[in-house]
């Protein structure tokens, strides 16, 4: 049972397509930003406060 492999977020990303359907808001927020994953899905020139207004209004629709 330990030895196997626990699905990581990757992998659930990969099934969703957005990761705002997979972890919420607060979770994000107590990170203190965003998941590698998620940032790579957008341009560099993008900055912080430009991914926390796409997210919020990616999980208000």
């Amino acid at each position: 049972m330990l030895s196997e492999r626990t699905p990581t977020s990757t992998t659930s990303w990969n099934k969703s397509g957005h990761v705002a359907q997979i972890l919420p808001a607060n979770l994000l927020l107590l990170l203190g930003g965003y998941p590698r994953e998620y940032k790579v899905m957008f341009p560099r020139y993008l900055s912080h406060n430009d991914l926390f207004i796409h997210y919020l209004e990616s999980i208000s629709k």
